[in-house]
């Protein structure tokens, strides 16, 4: 598909469809934009639940207890 960007003050803005708002799952206004191998990716924020954030902070403060743990 090939999009136009338009001008939007001193930048440049890429308009997106509602069939491509639909397709993302976006509920609001915010977009992850990820930088890939020179390639631009745009997708739905993925916000972190409390238990993904809670298991990630526990892995880094035990990251050395549990290294040992597994020896």
């Amino acid at each position: 598909m090939i999009r136009e960007i338009k001008k939007s003050g001193n930048s440049m803005a890429l308009i997106l469809s509602k069939d491509m708002r639909d397709h993302l799952g976006l509920v609001n206004n915010e977009i992850e934009v990820i930088f890939e191998k020179g390639c631009l990716v745009l997708r739905a924020p993925h916000h972190e639940s409390k238990v993904d954030s809670a298991v990630r902070e526990t892995l880094a403060k035990y990251d050395q207890a549990f290294r040992n743990l597994a020896k």
